[in-house]
């Protein structure tokens, strides 16, 4: 019992760590995302990359500026565009599926 207990106490703090990384993470070119509009399948997106200039065309807003937010902001963001005259109660989710690559020269 009380090792299943702190199996599940880690992985809780390994998920906690994650869900901290991704929030204060700013979004760059390069970066894989998924957006999620709970309900709307034609407002999701499963795999968007990140161009260069940090624009992504989404439907019915257009370009929409995504370099610079962090996931959380991204989602309210577009949780907020969508209120304006499209859906009642969007729930927006962003997943960061790959972050940019980056090298390191020594």
């Amino acid at each position: 019992m009380i090792k299943s207990l702190n199996v599940a106490v880690l992985f809780l703090g390994l998920a906690l760590a994650v869900a901290t990384a991704q929030a204060e993470y700013r979004i760059a070119a390069g970066d894989l995302l998924a957006i999620a509009v709970f309900g709307e399948p034609e407002l999701s997106l499963r795999n968007v990359r990140v161009p260069d200039g940090g624009k992504i065309s989404y439907p019915l807003l257009g370009e929409v500026q995504v370099e610079g937010l962090s996931a959380r902001g991204l989602e309210r963001h577009l949780r907020g565009r969508l209120l304006d005259g499209y859906l009642r109660k969007p729930d927006v989710t962003v997943t960061i599926l790959e972050y940019q690559p980056f090298y390191i020269r020594g």
